[in-house]
């Protein structure tokens, strides 16, 4: 029987915040992505479902889809396996880093830690593409599957099968093949063709791609001033990267080429090991040193960027403006009118770096920059050292903690020994010995047993130094633990062990609030290099993958509306689209009943049916016709035939094959394999022993019943 299936938008529809939905599946509750804007009233709809989550699966490693994660895991008693490829787990792992790191260099931020993040990463399983994943528990029966998205390294969109139902959810796809990616498998995939249900946005639905690759690379530098890129510190960052490296080596640009991150190494570093996840391109393009990018500079303190002279092309964290790196650096440059801010996706809903984008797209001329002439009243969060007057007090309150501290252990070391030694004398059986006595408490034994001896009572000194002769400083341990909060800065595990020696050297800081004034002289731009599907192309995907529903998720309402209106008028789409609102229930059970045969086979029987007449009523019985007067019955096929790969096949069988304009396959010259209107599939030629075997290549395709 089809299952009951049940989707609610906890957030990301109509709008354009962070993607997360709830997917129920009979008993089964399945999150989809777990996005988050750092706002923990956004996460009210989840937290009241968080601890009844069987499953989570995500779909990319960036702000909108995984930064919720550690959050709802510590806070909201999220507790269950989550699914998402290697690439989203690294570059996923990093943002959350970064945005930690970035967050505390203006205030206390308490929402979740670098500790946190740890956590939840540790629930991740981790799966490659094509790779039939089963669920248990609730989700007994339920199949997963991981395709690839593009967009970004490890980008998914995910199949979700039980029984009769098979789910598509994608997602911020790509089908172009850009320069670190190939392009999505929605077009290649058979496996993802005809799903019952197919979950998609409509974020670019109103999008069209006029320009091309070269011009708009180009475009990306055209300033001899500094340029500020701000963007995520993942995923995209890689494309942006790699293509101004590119640039760079071919060119010799006098601009220094700048990657400002908190995590801008690891990043990097974690791109090496990922080459199998990216496209050919790269494969080629690096075959002796993995993403080695030569040209791209990493800093992870932004004070290193001021001993850089000339001007800079810089790559910094985040898009929004709000905090971190590219916050600092638009404080600094926005001031001076040859400066340029460059956006290279739209930034967050309502964020300064949006309000930035809507200027430059209410102003623009042929995509041209725009010049600012804006001034902000804010407040500027920043971690100022201790010094002076303040830094001798807070060393002398520290100084005084410490021997406070230190005389405690001291103290708890003498009562420790003394109640050790009291233990000592006080517990038969527990005694010590100096010199070897025959064992008075051996018991008696059938077998023979090597005589065991003890020794008679002696009180040892405690041992105060290790095994390599260093003295043990209780106190150190002491001073670690209090410097807890320091080392959270440094709780990333490849810095864990080059950085702990340093925790004493840290110097003490404080959080002030300056009122400031922001001026924004500077010029902005916008460069599309999100890397999806334009709106022309979603909907020939939508047309080409042929839901038998369709929910659309994740866009504005104008662009949601344009898709859902162009989906119920195509007579090549479904008519059963929808676009809930935010925490509408849908209801989007098929109605069919399918049962499951495991131990059985079919068969047709041709005959007549007709009512017998029983001692307690009637019953309807069956009279087989004579074989002689069975009727021939078609064959039904199940499956579809994509031609491209009928040629190849029919190429590897020996067959020349080519299609003619109407998109039919002509085969040997001799035979034609057309697609009827009604969807059938047909053969045509003379009968010979290659008719047979070609119409068998065709039979592969299929399920005949």
């Amino acid at each position: 029987m089809s299952s009951f299936i049940k989707f609610i938008p906890l957030t990301g529809v109509n709008d354009q915040q962070p993607l997360c939905y709830l997917l129920e599946i009979d008993e089964a509750k399945i999150l989809l992505d777990c996005g988050w804007d750092l706002n923990p009233e956004s996460l009210k709809a989840l937290e009241k479902i968080a601890t009844q989550i069987d499953a989570v699966i995500i779909s990319h490693g960036d702000m909108a889809h995984i930064s919720g994660l550690a959050y709802a895991v510590k806070k909201l008693g999220l507790d269950c396996d989550i699914y998402t490829t290697t690439p989203v787990y690294d570059m996923g792992r990093q943002l959350l880093i970064d945005i930690v790191k970035s967050k505390l260099e203006q205030d206390e931020f308490h929402l979740f830690t670098l500790s946190d993040i740890e956590t939840a990463f540790d629930k991740i399983l981790r799966l490659r593409y094509s790779q039939p994943h089963q669920l248990s528990g609730n989700c007994s029966g339920i199949v997963i599957t991981a395709f690839n998205a593009g967009h970004t390294v490890g980008g998914t969109v995910w199949k979700i099968q039980k029984d009769s139902e098979h789910i598509v959810y994608a997602v911020d796809y790509n089908h172009s093949k850009e320069g670190h990616l190939n392009g999505s498998d929605l077009m290649t995939a058979d496996a993802l063709r005809k799903p019952s249900l197919m979950i998609t946005d409509s974020i670019n639905a109103l999008v069209t791609q006029p320009v091309k690759r070269k011009e708009r690379d180009a475009r990306l530098i055209a300033s001899n001033s500094n340029i500020l890129i701000p963007i995520n510190s993942s995923t995209r960052i890689l494309e942006l990267a790699y293509t101004l490296d590119n640039y760079w080596t071919d060119n010799r640009p006098a601009a220094t080429l700048v990657f400002l991150a908190h995590q801008s190494n690891a990043i990097l570093n974690s791109a090496k090991s990922m080459l199998e996840w990216m496209g050919e391109n790269i494969i080629k393009a690096f075959e002796s040193q993995p993403f080695d990018l030569k040209s791209v500079k990493c800093l992870t303190k932004i004070a290193d960027l001021d001993e850089i002279i000339g001007p800079k092309v810089v790559l910094s964290s985040f898009i929004g403006l709000e905090y971190g790196y590219s916050f600092d650096i638009l404080l600094e440059w926005g001031k001076n009118p040859n400066n340029l801010v460059l956006f290279p996706e739209k930034p967050e809903p309502n964020t300064r770096g949006d309000a930035l984008f809507k200027f430059w797209k209410e102003n623009c001329v042929d995509n041209g920059n725009v010049s600012l002439n804006m001034k902000y009243e804010l407040k500027v969060h920043k971690k100022k050292p201790l010094e002076g007057k303040e830094l001798r007090d807070f060393q002398e309150r520290e100084k005084q903690r410490l021997a406070e501290l230190e005389k405690e252990n001291i103290i708890a070391m003498d009562v420790d020994e003394s109640e050790s030694d009291i233990e000592s004398d006080d517990q038969p059986g527990h005694v010590v010995y100096d010199i070897y006595v025959k064992d008075h408490e051996q018991r008696q034994s059938f077998f023979k047993q090597a005589q065991a001896f003890k020794m008679f009572p002696v009180y040892e000194a405690r041992n105060r130094m290790d095994d390599y002769g260093e003295v043990i400083d209780l106190l150190a341990y002491a001073k670690f633990e209090n410097n807890q909060h320091v080392l959270e800065e440094f709780k990333d595990l490849e810095m864990i062990e080059e950085n702990v020696e340093k925790v004493e050297e840290v110097i003490p800081f404080k959080y002030i609030v300056q009122e400031q004034i922001m001026e924004l002289h500077c010029q902005v731009n916008f460069v599309d290099f999100e890397g999806r599907a334009d709106g022309r192309s979603v909907r020939n995907i939508i047309q080409d993958i042929a839901p038998k529903k369709l929910v659309i998720i994740h866009g504005s309402p104008k662009a949601t509306e344009s898709l859902k209106d162009y989906c119920l008028d195509s007579e090549y789409i479904t008519d059963q689209v929808y676009a809930p609102s935010l925490e509408e229930p849908l209801n989007i059970s098929s109605a069919t009943n399918m049962y499951q045969l495991n131990e059985y086979k079919l068969a047709f029987v041709t005959g007549v049916i007709r009512r017998e007449s029983t001692l307690t009523g009637s019953r309807f019985v069956l009279d087989p016709l004579p074989p002689n007067e069975e009727k021939y019955r078609p064959a039904v096929t199940i499956g579809d035939i994509r031609f491209k790969e009928l040629k190849r096949k029919l190429g590897v069988a020996g067959y020349t094959s080519d299609f003619t304009k109407n998109g039919d396959l002509v085969v040997n010259n001799a035979f034609v394999v057309k697609r009827n209107p009604n969807g059938s599939i047909s053969l045509e030629g003379g009968l010979s022993p290659d008719y047979y075997k070609v119409r068998d290549i065709v039979y592969g395709f299929q399920a005949i019943l």
